[in-house]
This record gives structure tokens, C-alpha cells and sequence, in this order.
């Protein structure tokens, strides 16, 4: 049997840190990846989209069509405004859609390759479409005497709104040299098939939230316990994210986790799946539980063939749970399917007792060794990973149930 990588008791400690840090947030959001190309009042971070890169100022008054935005030597000046300001004004953005009149306000506005992705002004919400529906971007001014707020903005069709996110020390940048790990990770939860009358959506989505954060705290914490294991690059991830207080105690802070109501800027896609396709076949003799894409950033869960997920924290001799009298625990299920993300392929039976094994089992609920061992050598390849909702799983994919588990297809 392979020993356990992973310590109990240091478990708790960083579930209960994880759990508790969202009470101290910092006013960043995260709901807004970072684009290609990023434009604030004040100044421009022309990226890799551009033949020349870097920060430009922004002057009074910038009009900046889309087509030349890597062209600041086009941008071109616009009108001034017919009416003087006797309050304060600040300068904000004006975003021109196509086939639309009135400007769209806001805080900045991030450009990738397919989407845009706006911090609205007066609302704490992020805004997200179609790249091709930008025409062009003004810098305004904003009088306080006009109005408290703008009026609700007008945005294309096929766009979406959300609350803006906050959360600590979240960022997109990726320390190692596979880009799937993220300092901060973010997901949007995809349905597939038709859910069951009655059917909780807010409920299960909280349960994918805290499961997603405390799987990624289990392995960050299982690369801590085994430093031995690990190469210079890992174990210098690993010490960005701990620190020491003068009293000698250790708080590792694994990369924080926000769900999103929208999917253009999420960078996981976790599929609830209620059938009418075959990611899950009907005609097979075993339950699969969960599929993750292979080095990749998509997870289903089989909500056809499991009446209830569940996030169940709570050790118990080491392990977790595998489910109580109603619901299947989501956490090692989750944990499991973010290995095969990074990059892990099951890891067989006969190599002894793995939370990476093909069937769940309640002798490896959290990382082993090997586990660690299989992350390691994931973590330091060269990946850069499937997209968000490419699924595209091998056909003996899939985390598969203990074997006296009964299939209740719905």
C-alpha cells in the first residue's frame, strides 16, 4: 500500500483558512481575464495581439477606433463636450458598439482575441460579447453634476452581464511551465441535458464552488507535505504561497477560486451533465462518476446516474467520506477530475491505493505519493492546455464508482 502524502491535521487547518479568507477579501476583481489588449482612462497595455507592445498614455479627449487600437499614432482626438462641468469630473471610458448611438461607460475595457470584457461604470458588474461588435473607445469626462449614475447600458446582442467578483491575491499568471495551474481560477457551470423538476441550480453551483477550492487546496497542500518530492520549480510555487508568522506558525494559501455568471472570461468549464448525449453511455455496466479533459480546463459530472453531489469536508480517519444515505461527496470526485486537468492519467491499480486510480475508493480519498509524484512531473511539462468546453474524452475516460455502487438512471 503507498503511504498517504498527505497530513490530517494540516488538512483541516488550511480547509478552515481557505473557508475563512473569503471573509477578508480585497476589493480586486477577477471577473475579467486579462485580455490582449487593456485600456484604461489613464493608459493602454498594447499586448501580444500588437507588433509593438507596451504601455501607452492615454491622452485627453483619445478616440481610438478598434481597427488601429495597436496604432496609437492613428488614435485620433474626439469632440469636446458642448456642455462645461461646474462639479467634479474624472475621466472614464466611452465604448461605441456597432449599430448603436449612445456610448457604453466604463472603468476599462480588455480586448482578447474573440471577446471583449468591460468593468461597467456606476455598477459593480463586468460586461462580456463579441470582440467584432467594438467599434471604437473614447476617453470622456464625467461630470458629477449630470447624474449619480449612468443610465443602464445598451450592449449587443448575444452579450452578457455580471456581478463583479473580489478575492484575494487572484491573478491569472501562470508560475510553472504547465499553464493549466493559475494563480487564481475561475469557472463557469454549463448544463447539459434537462435538469429534474425541482432541481436546485444555486445549491449544486455552491457545491462546485466549494469543492473546486478545497481540491485545490488538498493538492497545494499535498505538494507542501512532500517536499522532498519536488523540483526546484515546484518547490518555489510552493513558497510564494506560504508564509511564516513570528510565532513560527505556516499558512499556505492555495490559488483562490471564483465562479462566474458568464462564460466568456472563465477559464474552467465544470458541465453539469443530465444526459442527451453520450458523455456519460447509457449502456454501460459500470457508474461513472465524473470526466475531465486531459490536460485540459472542462469537468462533467454524470447528474443522470447520481441523485445528489454533495460537498462533505469532514475526515475521518484520514479520508473522506465517499457519500452519506442521500448524496455521492463532490470533494474527491472534484479533486480526482482537477488531477486528470493538470494532467494526470489514472494510475493503476497494481501500483497500490492512488486518489488518481480509476475507481473511487475510500483508501485514497486525498493525494498519495504517487499522486504527488504524477502531479510533479505534470506540473513541470510544457502544457498549455485545451481550451475552456472542449470535452473530447477518451472512451475509457471517466472516474468509475466502487463496483457495489447500484446504477439508479433517472
Amino acid at each position: 500500500m503507498t503511504s498517504r502524502a498527505f497530513s490530517p491535521w494540516v488538512a483541516g487547518l488550511l480547509l478552515f483558512f481557505a473557508c475563512s479568507s473569503s471573509q477578508a477579501q480585497i476589493s480586486v476583481s477577477v471577473a475579467q481575464a486579462s485580455g490582449l489588449i487593456s485600456i484604461s482612462p489613464e493608459v493602454a497595455e498594447l499586448g501580444k495581439a500588437c507588433a509593438t507592445t507596451g504601455k501607452v498614455p492615454v491622452p485627453p479627449r483619445a478616440l481610438i477606433d478598434v481597427e488601429n487600437v495597436c496604432e496609437p499614432a492613428k488614435w485620433r482626438t474626439g469632440p469636446v463636450s458642448p456642455t462645461a462641468c461646474s462639479g467634479r469630473s474624472f475621466p472614464i471610458l466611452g465604448i461605441r458598439f456597432r449599430g448603436r448611438q449612445d456610448l457604453v461607460l466604463a472603468e476599462s475595457v480588455a480586448l482578447a482575441i474573440q471577446h471583449f470584457h468591460m468593468r461597467l461604470f456606476g455598477a459593480l458588474e463586468d460586461a462580456h460579447g463579441d470582440r467584432q461588435e467594438v467599434v471604437a473607445i473614447e476617453r470622456v469626462e464625467w461630470c458629477t453634476e449630470n447624474a449619480s449614475t449612468p443610465s443602464p447600458p445598451e450592449l449587443p446582442t448575444g452579450s452578457c452581464r455580471e456581478p463583479r467578483q473580489f478575492a484575494a491575491a487572484f491573478d491569472y499568471g501562470t508560475p510553472l511551465n504547465n499553464k493549466i495551474l493559475t494563480n487564481g481560477f475561475s469557472f463557469y457551470i454549463r448544463v447539459s441535458g434537462r435538469p429534474p423538476t425541482g432541481f436546485d441550480f444555486e445549491k449544486a453551483a455552491d457545491d462546485v464552488l466549494a469543492s473546486f477550492g478545497r481540491a485545490l487546496t488538498i493538492w497545494t497542500a499535498a505538494l507542501q507535505d512532500n517536499d522532498a518530492l519536488l523540483t526546484p520549480a515546484t518547490r518555489a510555487f510552493i513558497r510564494t504561497r506560504t508564509s511564516t508568522s513570528s510565532g513560527g506558525y505556516v499558512l499556505l494559501t492555495p490559488p483562490q477560486v471564483v465562479r462566474l455568471r458568464c462564460p466568456h472570461a472563465a477559464i474552467f468549464i465544470v458541465e453539469l451533465n443530465f444526459g442527451g448525449d453520450e458523455t456519460f453511455p447509457t449502456r454501460s455496466l459500470f457508474l461513472t462518476l465524473a470526466k475531465a479533459r486531459l490536460e485540459g480546463r472542462t469537468i462533467a459530472l454524470n447528474m443522470r446516474d447520481v441523485t445528489c453531489f454533495r460537498t462533505m469536508p469532514e475526515f475521518n480517519a484520514g479520508q473522506f467520506a465517499l457519500r452519506d444515505e442521500r448524496c455521492v461527496n463532490m470533494l474527491p470526485i472534484l479533486t480526482h477530475e482537477l488531477g486528470h486537468a493538470f494532467g494526470i492519467d489514472h494510475i493503476p491499480n497494481t501500483n497500490g491505493w492512488a486518489l488518481m486510480n480509476p475507481v473511487l475508493s475510500d483508501r485514497a480519498t486525498v493525494p498519495t505519493r504517487s499522486d504527488v509524484s504524477a502531479l510533479i512531473a505534470a506540473l513541470e511539462r510544457s502544457v498549455t492546455g485545451a481550451r475552456p468546453g472542449e470535452l473530447e474524452f477518451r472512451e475509457a475516460a471517466g472516474l468509475q464508482a466502487p463496483p457495489d455502487w447500484t446504477i439508479e438512471r433517472k
